[in-house]
């Protein structure tokens, strides 16, 4: 017997807590909206859950700053605080982008940039490259994204995916709610998003050890195995193909006939031969 996800199973990518979209993957983009948005989010639902709570149950406030989980305080405090060691990581890098755009790079109107270089914060240095704008006079800047890949401001340690059964056709938006376990048959499972893992639990077709293997390699123990292990059905033996039709025989005593009658050339009245 064989094994495959099921049909019904929902695989969220989840990062620094997040709903794991393009923006969150580069660190630079990452600390911006950590900063300038989720956490203030976060803050408000803490200092005040019922604001919430009344906002999402409005259908024209959804997509506002509000958190769709409001029923789950606890989890969301906890979370909070647990992971203040990566959002104090992430503030670093957003300060370091602060000081260049709003302190260093306005002082430059024209002159030669390279002691910009000797100004940039430490997350920066080495990491981007400054010039100026077709005015020659706006100072700019750019990531060269390899090498922020390769600070330790990108964390993969900080990816997951999240595995939920659907229940409904409509979903809750997820953009600005903490990806969490909030239910008992959510699993949070700590994986970075490119695992060749991953790729495993989406081709299926997995024998139990395979199966049992695959949970271990994840992490999962106990429990939190076994639960994933009901995200899985057994796979459909497929079915077999159709014969071929056979061919039509042609009596011996039938004539063939042409498709199409012979095509004679005609000369135009003006050819002559040379």
């Amino acid at each position: 017997m064989r094994y495959s996800l099921r049909q019904d199973i929902a695989v969220e990518p989840v990062i620094a807590g997040w709903y794991g979209w393009s923006y969150l993957l580069p660190p630079q983009t990452l600390a911006r909206f950590v900063r300038n948005r989720f956490t203030s989010i976060v803050e408000s639902y803490l200092a005040d859950p019922q604001i919430h709570a009344a906002a999402v149950r409005r259908r024209r406030m959804h997509g506002g700053p509000w958190i769709h989980a409001h029923e789950h305080r606890e989890a969301i405090e906890t979370w909070y605080r647990d992971t203040a060691s990566q959002r104090a990581r992430l503030d670093e890098l957003f300060e370091a982008i602060r000081e260049l755009e709003e302190d260093i790079l306005p002082r430059h109107r024209g002159e030669c940039l390279d002691s910009v270089y000797q100004e940039l914060p430490q997350p920066l240095a080495g990491r981007v490259e400054v010039f100026y704008g077709r005015d020659n006079r706006t100072a700019d800047y750019r990531f060269i994204e390899p090498l922020m890949y390769a600070s330790e401001y990108y964390d993969e340690s900080w990816q997951q995916v999240r595995l939920r059964p659907v229940v409904e056709d409509a979903r809750e938006f997820a953009l600005t709610t903490p990806m969490l376990e909030y239910h008992p048959e959510h699993l949070l499972i700590d994986v970075p998003l490119n695992s060749p893992l991953l790729d495993t639990v989406f081709r299926g077709g997995l024998t139990e050890s395979e199966l049992d293997g695959l949970a271990g390699a994840l992490g999962l123990r106990g429990e939190r195995a076994a639960r994933f292990l009901t995200y899985f059905e057994p796979t459909p033996v497929p079915a077999s193909p159709p014969a071929a039709p056979r061919a039509a025989t042609t009596s011996s005593n039938t004539s063939a006939t042409p498709v199409c009658s012979p095509v004679t050339a005609v000369r135009p009245s003006w050819w002559t031969r040379s």
